[in-house]
């Protein structure tokens, strides 16, 4: 087994306040902040992988829209989902009660995107994949977002960047890389918004890049992507701004902004345990 110091696919942790940005057609935008922590114990440096646990964790803090302000969500990832499904919990401030989310993923709307956008396709996909039937289409070149460091330079303001219909393309940079295309088809029996997914996979950091969704009718309907750079810091691609297009109503949202947030992303941060995610840490942070 080789030490994970020697690689690592993403960072151990992560700690960021981010904003979302849902611009609307006519150019007006609806705000969403969320404080995230993510914790994945077995790409601590210098730790052998097998010693580590089979699991990784995450907790989401609301804090705009305002009326969704303080909800907490917070789990546990596993790395074979068909043994051990995603355990997950939510805070609800109004009740002041922390509840288990059975199903927490697919197709339920993440928290403080106004509905834009899934769970499952945070980073264009996570969780499950039981609802789909998967095949690989193929290997194919193409240009696709690459070390986008401007797009997330404290230079540039978000009045700069959220232009009507798409972002700024000054702010972008691309690349011409070898990616695999996955497609899925919904399965029948399940239900899901996307009754069809394109995925395109960077053949070098193997991270979804680029992904197009389908409708029921088997339309396109939103096209996304995420912006990754080489984080110098933990020595890994960590993902930045996701744009998710939504092709029907001409709006879009530009997720995980950090340039106006006081600091950006803080990687390989020491300090987390297991024991800051989960339902007593939702009640902790809660209160």
């Amino acid at each position: 087994m080789k030490n994970a110091s020697t690689f690592t696919l993403r960072a151990w942790t992560e700690e960021y306040t981010s904003d979302n940005a849902y611009v609307l057609k006519d150019g007006n935008i609806n705000w969403g902040r969320v404080h995230s922590r993510n914790l994945a114990p077995a790409l601590e440096p210098g730790k052998i992988g097998d010693t580590t646990g089979n699991s990784s964790f995450y907790l989401n803090e609301t804090l705009l829209p305002q009326r969704d302000k303080g909800e907490i969500n917070t789990g546990t990832e596993f790395w074979n989902d068909k043994t051990e499904p995603r355990q997950a919990w939510r805070y609800d401030p109004g009740t002041r009660r922390v509840r288990q989310s059975p199903g927490y993923g697919f197709d339920m709307s993440f928290p403080g995107s106004g509905g834009s956008i899934t769970v499952d396709e945070v980073r264009l996909f996570n969780g499950s994949g039981q609802r789909y039937d998967w095949k690989i289409v193929g290997k194919r070149e193409m240009y696709i977002p690459y070390n986008t460091y401007r797009l997330h330079d404290a230079k540039l303001t978000y009045a700069s960047l959220l232009t009507p219909g798409h972002i700024n393309p000054d702010a972008m940079r691309y690349e011409r890389h070898r990616v695999w295309e996955l497609e899925g088809t919904l399965k029948p029996g399940y239900r899901h918004l996307y009754g069809k997914r394109k995925l395109y996979v960077d053949e070098d950091t193997w991270f979804p890049m680029l992904a197009d969704n389908y409708d029921n009718r088997g339309e396109l309907w939103r096209t996304s992507m995420v912006n990754y750079f080489y984080a110098y810091e933990s020595q890994a691609q960590q993902a930045g701004v996701g744009l998710y297009y939504d092709l029907n109503a001409g709006s879009y949202l530009a997720f995980n902004l950090i340039n106006e947030q006081r600091n950006g992303y803080l990687l390989n941060k020491p300090g987390f345990s297991p024991r800051d995610f989960g339902p007593e840490a939702a009640r902790r942070f809660g209160q």
